[in-house]
């Protein structure tokens, strides 16, 4: 409220821009902050909605800023005074194939009845199955009569058929006269201008807002609707402290509350389908899977959004490093594994030769002497070292891993 140093009346400032309730089940923040330089904000949950300043014209009705000038209330329209620009034109008449009667859809002249309508038999049907309830008594609750079921012999359609309707061509509705210029049109009245008897010269309007005493809410709607915690003063850094403090705190509690509540029945609602066979329990785990994801976004975004992000591109990483590294050596998986299938068969071939040469030797050349054994064992160690070389080349082809 402003009182005009003029005329000592007390003038209610309403701001012209609109600010939405939210309608929901939680409680809401909102701030109106008035600054010494006359600028102001307002916000929704610490969010702003709408800011201007009371030096602005049409920031608010009535403005802070006075009008030098307003139209003369005594000033009133002339009775003959014609601000219609146009008018029917008088000589116009309605053309004689005008219908005024015809409707605006007509049954399509090209349909026609389907194969297999059954114009007597009707759309729905006692239910044969039904039956009457055993504690039915017809002196208190009527005849009893089957429910009514959709027709089994219908299926094409039933009862009287009728065409679809279509627009009507000859349409053209109510006919009305077209507008011409009207001859006495004089232009828009407006009253005349006068001095504002109340004008006044204010650079400072939030020094002339007297201090609030009181707070009224005015509220048009039906719906229940609570307010608390209003706090007015001169210190922002103060209300800010508070309302982060016990709003901050409420609407914890509430949101928690409520998750849990959502969290709870939509657990309720899978558990009624776990026990429809398999489909049952995996529809059932993948809500759960559905919820815990979801939930726990609406908790926090930003973490549960990075852990989405790692689940996916990580196993990314690990694919495309496994795959270059495979490019780098120059040997596939499928070689590898060839190479080291030969270095298997090779150590078996020779194993078995040398078998088959001992079995191959009579017993009597074995008594011939020691010196025979030595030079077998010395080829036997020749045979090793031969085989360990060409395991030792398979191995060098291969590099090993970083």
């Amino acid at each position: 409220r402003q009182q005009n140093p003029v005329t000592q009346e007390w003038e209610e400032k309403h701001m012209t821009k609109a600010v939405k309730a939210i309608k929901d089940s939680f409680s809401h923040l909102y701030t109106l902050e008035v600054k010494p330089d006359n600028t102001f904000r307002v916000l929704v949950d610490n969010k702003e909605e709408a800011r201007g300043s009371l030096t602005t014209e049409g920031d608010f009705a009535p403005s802070f800023v006075q009008a030098k000038e307003i139209d003369d209330p005594e000033d009133k329209k002339p009775a003959d005074w014609v601000d219609k620009q146009k008018i029917p034109d008088p000589e116009a008449t309605k053309p004689d194939d005008w219908d005024e009667d015809a409707p605006k859809e007509i049954p399509n002249p090209s349909a026609t009845k389907p194969s297999g309508w059954l114009d007597d038999e009707p759309a729905e049907i006692g239910d044969p199955e039904a039956t009457q309830p055993e504690d039915w008594d017809e002196e208190d609750d009527g005849k009893w009569e089957p429910p009514l079921i959709k027709n089994p012999a219908c299926t094409v359609g039933c009862g009287e058929w009728k065409a679809p309707l279509i627009k009507n061509p000859a349409y053209k509705g109510k006919w009305s006269a077209p507008l011409v210029a009207n001859p006495e049109y004089k232009g828009e009245w407006k009253p005349r201008r006068i001095a504002n008897p109340g004008y006044f010269d204010e650079p400072n309007p939030v020094g002339t807002i007297r201090p609030v005493g009181a707070v009224a809410i005015e509220i048009l709607a039906n719906d229940i609707v609570q307010f608390d915690s209003i706090m007015i003063g001169n210190d922002l850094a103060a209300a800010k402290e508070h309302a982060s403090g016990e709003f901050a705190t409420k609407s914890v509690k509430e949101r928690s509350s409520d998750l849990d509540k959502r969290k709870q029945g939509s657990h309720e609602r899978r558990l009624r389908s776990y026990e429809d066979g398999l489909i049952g329990a995996a529809s059932f785990y993948l809500g759960e899977l559905g919820d815990l994801i979801g939930f726990s976004y609406e908790q926090d975004p930003v973490v549960t959004g990075l852990v989405l992000v790692g689940i996916v591109v990580i196993p990314l990483l690990l694919t495309y490093w496994y795959y270059s590294r495979s490019e780098e050596t120059g040997i596939s998986d499928e070689e590898f594994a060839a190479l080291k299938k030969a270095e298997k068969d090779g150590a078996k071939d020779a194993a078995k030769h040398k078998k088959d040469d001992d079995d191959a030797v009579p017993k009597e050349a074995a008594d011939e002497g020691e010196g025979d054994d030595e030079d077998d064992e010395d080829e036997d160690e020749d045979e090793d070292e031969d085989e360990d070389e060409a395991a030792e080349g398979v191995r060098r082809r291969i590099p090993k891993a970083n």
